[in-house]
């Protein structure tokens, strides 16, 4: 066989075995080394059919389809290192633009040459060899071509011999292989160029074909188009667990599409090779897991995109033939619906028992704001301690405003008012308000008014069932999350459940307040009742001596039957309401007013005397005459009678004050009654 025909046989193979290279690696989805192997492929395949040529025509053909692969082959390459080391996004669309200039500037120079020369000088055929070869006369962009393509090339073999010096050892072969494949041809060409033997064929395109060898080898011995093993391939692709491959020194190998849905953070991650513990730096219970070496299975939590899932993590050891453990794979099964339904169920248990532990509290907090907050600890408890959450108590006024909350700023709260109207749950259910309302995405919605966490965190999440007490909106029991997508179709449940103990506890407490109020005073005045006035000054008689100086009055609202008779009992309830207000407004914090009867009251007044006590009471009287009641049609004046006793100076016993100053107040009835006569008999 003769040398030259040799030679293109060679050639040949090393095509077909590029060809083959590239329809693998394009099966395999890594089109850029398939799009690499390209111009190498067109340029061993044209110059084995230029060495068997005789006539210079027929080389002028094949070599201008050499260069269809040899002016772009240092742009391809280098794309080719970018892509595999990892830096593609760093080349920018218009650097590849300004990469391709001189390429396309040498192709169309190589087509043109005969008529500027630019690229050839001259072209003859030397048949004095052992076969005939072309000889060629370099023109000046021959040179430019040159000098681009090594330095495009030195560009590549850098950014490779970087990635090399950070790589981890499983790479670092792989990288070895590619740079060896990388530097044979280079060296190949520069022998060629300069001339240093005297053997007048270009060993470029044979170069390749050993470095197709390499890359062979590559491929089948160290995965270099796949990292992990061909078996791993389906059950990647048909997978819908995460599957994440560590080396033996915890270096991510590989992880499939499903691993990138679980942990954010590896869609980021520009090549593998980089330390699991950096990948995972945040999430201390995935690696505590990874790195525990009695830890086979375990139920972990991560959240994405402000959702909280939980997986079920299995971590299995890769051995090789001789039992030596050369990494790990993880697979994450996700368990979230699992644990949900488990947390739903230990939930309602947890609230069941806190709504037990309610019921039997309601009478023990006398103030309804205490109780509601005692309520609100206690849902929040059962839930996620690391949430907030609040009540808010609908006013007359159709206002809004917050009555117990948690993890909220106390001054801000007090501020804090919100129209009925505003609410979410007026906009999605109109003044129908009766369903618990989930907003995943309340950060979205500009129309909502919210307050910020009292660590200056927005509230992204939020539940809100109303209260409804006796068939009326009373308010609302919101929780509060600052991560989007927090709460579930499932919380609606809990809610709902929630909402209606809620608005059972309450009610049982408004009743009992109720009736603590209706056993101490009077429903009609709001003044103390008979009973509860006694109580009060048996304990100042039992208490401290000093507290035992007062003025004891007894007062009687005159004409309350003349008033029921004529006008109505409703009139004669207005009259005795209208007076219980005077009473009360000329009364001091530290004084006790009663109510005894209809129309009978009690006052006990402190550090005052009787002329200045005689002084108010008859203020109120000119008072009462200066605004007269008006009901209905009815037109009246409010009067009384008064009766004063000194407990300095009139006796100590209760008793006998009640009874001395009754007996002054029947006085001062009839000298009323006697002005009254003189006055009808005047007329």
């Amino acid at each position: 066989m003769n040398v030259n025909n040799f030679f293109s046989l060679l050639l040949l193979v090393s095509a077909f075995t590029l060809l083959y290279l590239g329809y693998f690696s394009w099966k395999r989805n890594k089109r850029y080394v398939s799009i690499s192997l390209l111009p190498v492929l067109i340029y061993a395949f044209g110059y084995s059919f230029e060495i068997l040529c005789t006539s210079l025509a027929k080389v002028k053909f094949w070599i201008k389809v050499e260069y269809l692969g040899i002016s772009f082959l240092p742009v391809v390459w280098l794309i080719f290192a970018l892509n595999f080391t990892g830096y593609k996004e760093k080349l920018k669309k218009s650097t590849l633009i300004l990469l391709y200039i001189i390429p396309a500037t040498t192709l169309i120079l190589n087509y043109t040459n005969d008529f500027h020369h630019l690229f050839y000088k001259k072209l003859t055929m030397n048949n004095t060899g052992i076969f005939p070869i072309v000889e060629i006369v370099k023109g000046p962009w021959y040179w430019v071509n040159i000098g681009y393509t090594y330095s495009i090339m030195l560009i590549g073999l850098i950014v490779l011999m970087l990635a090399y010096s950070k790589a981890v050892s499983i790479i670092k072969k792989q990288l070895l292989f590619i740079i060896v494949a990388w530097i044979i041809p280079w060296i190949s060409d520069i022998v060629y160029m300069l001339g240093f033997i005297n053997f007048h064929i270009d060993l470029c395109p044979l170069t390749f074909s050993i470095s197709g060898i390499i890359s062979s080898f590559a491929i089948l011995r160290f995965r270099l188009l796949k990292l992990t093993p061909i078996a791993l391939e389906k059950v990647f692709s048909n997978m819908l667990d995460g599957v994440i491959i560590l080396d033996s020194e915890n270096n991510i190998v590989d992880f499939n599409n499903s691993s990138k849905g679980i942990i954010s953070e590896l869609n980021h991650l520009e090549s593998c090779g980089k330390k699991i513990d950096e990948v995972l730096m945040e999430n201390k219970e995935v690696l505590n897991a990874i790195n525990s070496p009695s830890c086979n299975e375990s139920l972990i939590s991560i959240r994405n995109k402000d959702e909280l899932k939980y997986y079920k993590m299995n971590i299995n050891n890769i051995y090789e033939k001789n039992d030596a453990a050369i990494g790990k794979i993880l697979i994450l099964n996700d368990v979230s619906e699992e644990k949900k339904n488990e947390e739903k169920i230990s939930k309602l248990l947890k609230l069941k028992e806190a709504m037990l532990k309610i019921s039997y509290s309601f009478n023990e907090i006398s103030n309804i704001n205490d109780f509601l907050q005692f309520i609100l600890d206690e849902v929040i408890n059962c839930i996620d301690e690391r949430i907030c959450g609040s009540i808010l108590f609908l006013g007359q006024d159709k206002n809004l405003k917050i009555v117990a909350s948690k993890g909220y700023d106390l001054e801000k709260i007090k501020a804090f008012t919100l129209k009925l109207e505003n609410h979410f749950a007026w906009e999605s259910s109109g003044e129908n308000i009766t369903k618990t309302v989930i907003i995943n995405d309340l950060d979205k919605m500009e129309s909502i008014s919210i307050l910020d966490t009292v660590e200056g965190e927005k509230i992204k999440s939020c539940t809100s069932s109303p209260i409804i007490i006796d068939g009326e909106l009373y308010g609302f029991l919101n929780i509060d999350s600052i991560y989007n997508n927090y709460f579930s179709e499932g919380d609606l449940e809990l809610m709902e459940y929630m909402s209606n103990q809620v608005s059972i506890a309450i009610a049982k407490h408004k009743l009992y307040e109720e009736i603590i109020y209706l056993s101490r005073y009077d429903k009609l005045t709001n003044v103390y009742n008979r009973s509860s006035f006694q109580n009060i000054v048996d304990n100042i008689y039992n208490d401290d001596s000093s507290k035992k100086d007062f003025v004891l009055a007894v007062m009687d609202v005159n004409d309350l039957k003349i008033i029921n008779d004529n006008y109505g009992h409703l009139a004669g309830d207005e009259l005795i309401k209208r007076f219980a207000k005077g009473l009360k407004g000329l009364a001091k914090d530290a004084d006790i007013i009663g109510r005894f009867g209809g129309d009978e009251f009690v006052g006990v007044f402190f550090n005052i005397d009787v002329q200045n006590l005689t002084n108010r009471f008859e203020e109120l009287i000119k008072l009462f005459k200066k605004n007269p009641i008006i009901f209905e049609d009815y037109k009246f004046v409010c009067s009384y009678s008064y009766g004063l006793a000194n407990s300095a100076t009139d006796g100590i016993k209760f008793d006998q004050l009640i009874k001395i100053a009754d007996k002054r107040m029947y006085k001062y009835k009839n000298i009323v009654k006697s002005k009254k006569v003189l006055t009808n008999s005047n007329v």
